[in-house]
């Protein structure tokens, strides 16, 4: 249980610096201290018809949310598939990047 929520993830989409949507992701693969997350495509996206223009975004991941140890990184999405409301997010640099989430069993 401890590997399993140490791989789940908080997902933060600031746009403007003011309004934030929220979801979860799961570390899905890690390589060296760089982490490969999925998440909903619909947490990681402007919502159709956002009626104010888009100046800045920023989308952030956290770790060991709301515990001593939590660390927040930027992240990148590198795809989304809204018809799957799929996306998978990039983040580098990740001290103590846990385990993956092992699909395997």
């Amino acid at each position: 249980l401890a590997e399993l929520k140490a791989s789940t993830v908080f997902v933060k989409f600031t746009l403007n610096d003011k309004f934030e949507g929220t979801g979860s992701g799961f570390l899905m693969h890690v390589d060296g201290d760089t982490g490969l997350i999925v998440t909903n495509e619909h947490v990681v996206s402007v919502p159709k018809g956002f009626p104010i223009k888009i100046t800045s975004s920023k989308l952030q991941v956290v770790f060991d949310s709301g515990r001593k140890t939590e660390a927040v990184y930027d992240a990148e999405v590198l795809a989304k598939d809204a018809d799957r409301d799929l996306a998978v997010l990039r983040v580098k640099k990740v001290k103590n990047i846990p385990k993956p989430l092992d699909l395997s069993k």
